[in-house]
C-alpha cells in the first residue's frame, strides 16, 4: 500500500505541471465506429470488436491526453509457431523407469518426469527462461529437495559450462 499511494503522490505532482486551461476535445475512432469527447467527460466504452488500430485526434493537438485501453482475445491457432532463436529444447515425459511415456496410460496417482535439455546453438546465452506448461491434473515435484522421491536412473544435476 505504501508504493500505491507514494505512486499516486508522484503521479498527482506530474499532473500538476501539466495544468493546461484551454477548452479540450477530441475523437477515439476505431474502424467500426467512434467517440467524442470534451474536457467536460471522463468516459469508458465497453465491447469494442474490432481488430484493427484505436486512433485519438485531439484539440489542440499538443495537449496531454492518458488513457486507459484493456483488451482481451484468444490467439488463432495459426499464430502459435514454434520458434528456435538460438536453442534447442527438448522435452520428454517418462515413466518412473525411466522409458518415455507412450500414448495416453496415465492413471491417477502415477509418477511421471518431464526431462528438459536446453542447448544453446549459437554460443553463450544469458538471461533464459523455459517456461514449461504442464498438461492438466499433473503437479510439479522438485527432485532438488529432499523429500521428493528420487529416481535412481536420473542423472545427477550438470554444472553450467563456465560455472563451478
Amino acid at each position: 500500500t505504501q508504493e500505491t499511494s507514494l505512486t499516486f503522490m508522484a503521479m498527482g505532482k506530474y499532473l500538476s505541471t501539466l495544468d493546461d486551461a484551454r477548452p479540450f476535445s477530441g475523437t477515439l475512432a476505431w474502424p467500426e465506429g467512434a467517440q467524442i469527447f470534451d474536457e467536460t467527460e471522463l468516459f469508458t466504452r465497453e465491447d469494442i470488436r474490432t481488430a484493427g488500430a484505436l486512433t485519438l485526434e485531439k484539440s489542440p493537438a499538443d495537449r496531454a491526453v492518458f488513457a486507459t485501453v484493456l483488451t482481451s482475445a484468444t490467439p488463432k491457432a495459426e499464430s502459435h509457431v514454434p520458434q528456435s532463436r538460438g536453442l534447442e529444447i527438448e522435452q520428454t515425459l517418462l515413466r518412473e523407469n525411466g522409458l518415455p511415456l507412450e500414448g495416453d496410460s496415465v492413471r491417477q496417482g502415477d509418477l511421471v518426469i518431464m526431462r528438459t535439455r536446453v542447448r544453446s546453438t549459437t554460443g553463450p546465452i544469458d538471461n533464459v527462461v523455459v517456461q514449461s506448461l504442464l498438461p492438466a491434473g499433473l503437479e510439479v515435484e522438485n527432485p532438488r529437495l529432499a523429500t521428493t522421491e528420487r529416481l535412481d536412473w536420473m542423472e545427477e544435476e550438470a554444472q553450467l559450462e563456465g560455472h563451478q
